[in-house]
């Protein structure tokens, strides 16, 4: 599943706000807490949120196992039996990066559970995840064009 917005801001910013894992709280709308982040942003910083979305609580690991800044950065959990990647893109919309860009977020979701179980495993996370990459991406539009500090 994938979901994008148009962000007043360059791709620069964007990608600053996104890599800045102890402050996701700060903006994004489900992300409770940052328990725990190993260290600099990168391939291999591992980190610990606990979250709530539609209603479900929960703390995922998730390790940043691509790093190509500004553009792209690739995030896995293996938690609960489920691989789940979540891809963050981010494209300039103007030449030289002029002050507009887009952010894309796709999340996959492949249950280690074999046949019908897998499959019904994949959908409720595919559902929460869903809901999850489309508030993200609004959230950061919103923070990033408001002027929000950094």
């Amino acid at each position: 599943m994938t979901t994008a917005i148009d962000i007043d801001a360059s791709a620069r910013d964007v990608w600053d706000l996104y890599a800045d894992v102890g402050h996701s709280p700060d903006w994004v709308p489900f992300s409770e807490e940052i328990l725990y982040v190993s260290g600099p942003p990168g391939v291999g910083q591992v980190y610990r949120e606990r979250t709530r979305l539609l209603g479900i609580s929960d703390v995922a690991e998730w390790r940043i196992i691509e790093w190509e800044p500004p553009r792209r950065q690739v995030q896995l959990s293996t938690d609960k039996g489920m691989d789940a990647r979540l891809v963050i893109e981010v494209e300039p919309l103007e030449p030289f990066d002029a002050g507009r860009s887009r952010v894309r977020q796709d999340a996959i979701f492949e249950s280690r559970l074999r046949g019908p179980l897998g499959w019904a495993h994949e959908l409720v996370f595919s559902t929460v995840g869903r809901r999850g990459i489309t508030a993200a991406v609004r959230a950061a539009k919103a923070h990033l064009e408001r002027g929000a500090p950094d």
